[in-house]
């Protein structure tokens, strides 16, 4: 074999790896900012709460 066919393989056996590995960060950044957006949603709540009780 040349030494370009063991690049060759390590790529296939790469790219599956590198895909699932993307996947998995998109999944927990997601979770990190629906995190955050509950975090805002919950301050705007008692923001609204607290001038609907100052009327």
């Amino acid at each position: 074999m040349f030494p370009g066919d063991y690049i060759f393989l390590i790529l296939i056996f790469l790219k599956p790896l590198l895909f699932i590995a993307i996947i998995v960060w998109l999944f927990l950044e997601n979770r990190k900012k629906k995190f955050e957006i509950q975090r805002l949603e919950a301050k705007i709540d008692k923001i609204l709460e607290t001038l609907n009780r100052k009327e």
